[in-house]
Order: structure tokens, then sequence, then C-alpha cells
């Protein structure tokens, strides 16, 4: 067996040429060909279970070579395929038939964050009750994080309808969308994937108290977005729908 057998053999299931450096009787060639094929396949599969919205915003025929020519770039590198496509939106962005749809990357980023929220660590969100037992005084400075599961994003198009009757799979029409940003939560504080559009002034809100910050300091820069931001709202509402960790640090 060549020294090189190992990567000649991984480049020619990423569509390189094998037959120079990989030799083999023209039967087991076929069957190298069949196993190449299935691959791929099942690499594709993969990336339209995971880009729901995206498959059926583009179509099968569309969406196909899209996801292959990904697999050629970003083959995966675990035995799992259930988290493959991390970089898929970078791709959908620079994949140059995709250009017409300039939207279409944001709303392989709702996938991925549906996804991977499916997917986070099952942990019980923070509970109104723990608050409460809370002398007053301590829960301004508390600094509780977020569910592991919550995914924030800031788009750069207001996508969160077209993506939500996509992934639903109703009936869509034509679109068109304007470049204006859009805030969206996605999340899994139990056992169902949840979304929701959020203000900027409450997406800056969970950020800070995402990076670390206590209630106070983030209520602070949520306040550079509105001036009239309701922090006692904002924490009341994050607590009730989940968003926070299990517990304060």
């Amino acid at each position: 067996m060549s020294e090189n057998f190992h990567a000649d053999f991984a480049a020619m299931l990423l569509g390189g040429a094998a037959a120079t450096t990989i030799r083999t009787p023209v039967s087991d060639a076929s069957l190298l060909a069949i196993y190449r094929n299935n691959v791929a396949r099942a690499a594709i599969e993969a990336l339209r279970a995971a880009y729901p919205a995206v498959n059926r915003l583009t179509g099968d025929q569309f969406f196909s070579p899209m996801a292959k020519a990904y697999w050629q770039d970003h083959p995966p590198r675990t035995r799992t395929l259930t988290l493959y496509g991390a970089g898929f939106a970078d791709h959908v962005r620079r994949y140059e038939p995709a250009s017409a749809l300039p939207y279409l990357a944001d709303i392989a980023r709702l996938d991925r964050a549906w996804l991977e929220a499916l997917h986070a660590v099952d942990v019980e969100p923070c509970q109104a009750r723990t608050i409460a037992a809370m002398p007053p005084q301590d829960v301004p400075v508390l600094a509780p994080g977020l569910h592991p599961s919550v995914r924030i994003l800031h788009l750069d198009w207001p996508v969160y309808a077209v993506w939500e009757a996509h992934r639903a799979d109703r009936e869509g029409g034509e679109y068109r969308l304007t470049p204006q940003p859009e805030a969206v939560i996605v999340h899994r504080p139990r056992l169902q994937v949840r979304s929701a559009r959020l203000t900027r002034a409450i997406a800056v809100f969970l950020d800070q108290l995402d990076a670390g910050h206590s209630i106070e300091q983030s209520s602070i820069t949520a306040s550079l977005q509105d001036p009239n931001f309701d922090v006692a709202a904002a924490f009341g509402d994050a607590l009730a729908a989940g968003y926070l960790a299990g517990g304060p640090t």
C-alpha cells in the first residue's frame, strides 16, 4: 500500500483524480465510484435535513449542487453528521449562483441556530422562584448568563417571517426584501425549539448577559439602544421564556 494511500483515497472521495494514484481492477474502481457517490449523497442529505428552510426556498435541484460544493470544500471531520455544516451559511453567502437571493445566508443562519438549539445541553432554565428567594438588592448584580440552547442572531435581512414559513413548509410566494437589521432568538428551554423576534435593545441586553455581565450592566448598555428600555420587563420576560441559565453565579 502506498504511503500516500489514505490521502489519495480521501481526495478520490471528494472528486479528485483517483485512477492514477489508487491502483485497482476496473471492477474495484467502479465500486469505489459507487462508494464515493454514497459518501457525497449522505453529506448532501445531512445538509438538506439540517437546512430545511434553505432547501424549501431554493428547491432540491438548486440545493443539491450547492450542498455538494460545500461538501467538497468542507468534508465531515466527525463520525456523525448530526451537526455537520457549521459553516454552510458562509458558503451560501459566497456561492455565486445564490447571489440572486442575498438574504439566503441569513435563512441558513436561522436553520443552523435551530439545529444547535435542538442539540444543546439539556439543563433546566433559571426559575422565577430562585430569583424571588434572593434579597432584592442582590438581583441587579446577578449575572445569570443564558441557557445553553439560546442563539441570538443579528441578521442583515428581515427574513424571520420567510424562514418561519418555509420551516413549517407553508405555501410561500415571491419575496421582495430590503436590507434591514433584524434580531431573532432561537432556543430550547425544555423539549421544544422556539423562536421569536427581538427588539434591538432586548437583543443587546441578552448579548450582554451572555457575555457574563450583570443585569444592571446589561441594562445600561441596552439603554444606549433605547432610552426607554424597561429592564424589569425585559428580565421578567427572559425569565418566563426560559432564556436564562439554570441558576445565579
